[in-house]
């Protein structure tokens, strides 16, 4: 047991650590979101599944300093999670929020400029195309 992390919780640590980052592929930028809880792992897993379906709750995350931004260049939303066990038993489980952004396009245009949105929109033609003549 890591004692130093466990004393900073004052010996009472939350159950479930959940951790917010970009899905691989989408631009990566800081994400609002992310907590700490004292639910077991099990509701914690299905309150994510209603929020999933629901599209409420910690189905959206914001880039950093932008929490509840009506620009859809700032809006990821929850795709997926995974459940990593602590090898240190501090907490019943590390879960990793995985978002994408909403508009991937806007999210690189207003925070990498436009080269950066144009190569996203260059790749993503030439993805498109090599599909369609495989169909």
């Amino acid at each position: 047991m890591n004692l130093q992390l466990y004393s900073s919780w004052d010996g009472d640590p939350p159950r479930v650590q959940a951790i917010s980052y970009p899905m691989p592929g989408t631009p990566y930028m800081p994400l609002t979101g992310g907590s700490i809880t004292k639910i077991p792992l099990e509701r914690f897993l299905k309150d994510l599944e209603q929020d999933l379906k629901n599209q409420t709750g910690d189905y959206y995350a914001y880039v950093w300093g932008k929490y509840e931004s009506n620009d859809e260049a700032d809006i990821y939303t929850l795709q997926t999670w995974q459940v990593c066990p602590p090898n240190d038993g501090i907490y019943e489980a590390i879960v990793i929020l995985y978002y994408a952004a909403l508009n991937p396009y806007l999210t690189l245009k207003k925070y990498f400029g436009d080269d950066s949105a144009q190569e996203y929109l260059d790749r993503n033609s030439a993805i498109a195309a090599i599909a369609d003549a495989l169909n």
